[in-house]
């Protein structure tokens, strides 16, 4: 964690004008970074995506991600020499963003974190679901990829029950309102997972990572 950046952060966010609170050390809630315009064609995606529709683009994606990190697209393989992880219970919940509605998102991200050039912003063309029954289990994010420094997390929609963002060495649990963007660094110390939603409408998120 960059602790410079922290300051950097607060000052960048106090100068775009957005309304935000720092829940914990350098966990950031950001209110109203998106606006209903800007998630009309998500909601769009989301209303009128097929179940085959979610279980195509999570595999996807993480072909994509081996071909990318190691010139390879033998899946199976990476996995089974743990250079890649498939979770199982992530199969039908991501969904691609077509670029046109990508660029929109991801800009504003870019714009936040526009404080330090040295930092790359990852582009937010994936939403995520979550249905009942389905938690995201706590998790390291610079695991999975260590050029990882910050998590920039949408949300779409509140009107889901349960479904927390939680901190295990934080004590920490949060409800990010619709609009919202939560950002946090990618360390041990910053460990997080969400709840599984209950009954009825699904969480929806769109997640990216700043490098």
């Amino acid at each position: 964690m960059n602790t410079n950046h922290k300051d950097l952060l607060r000052n960048r966010l106090h100068k775009l004008g957005y309304r935000f609170e720092e829940l914990e050390d350098f966990v950031f809630l950001v209110y109203d970074v998106f606006s209903d315009e800007d998630l009309a064609p998500v909601l769009d995606i989301i209303n009128n995506a097929s179940q085959a529709d979610w279980e195509h683009d999570y595999l996807q994606s993480q072909i994509d991600l081996a071909g990318k990190k190691y010139g390879r697209d033998d899946l199976d393989n990476l996995i089974k020499e743990g250079l890649m992880e498939f979770t199982d219970d992530w199969y039908d919940k991501a969904i691609s963003i077509p670029e046109d509605i990508t660029a929109r998102l991801s800009m504003k991200i870019e714009i936040i974190f526009g404080f330090d050039y040295k930092l790359i912003t990852g582009r937010m063309n994936t939403i995520q679901r979550q249905y009942e029954g389905s938690p995201l289990v706590e998790h390291v994010d610079q695991k999975g990829d260590p050029s990882i420094s910050y998590a920039a997390i949408g949300y779409i929609n509140d009107d889901y029950s349960e479904g927390e963002l939680f901190f295990p060495k934080l004590g920490l649990e949060v409800r990010p309102p619709a609009k919202s963007l939560m950002i946090f660094p990618g360390d041990d110390q910053y460990r997080h997972g969400v709840k599984a939603p209950g009954p009825g409408i699904p969480r929806y998120a769109l997640p990216t990572f700043v490098f």
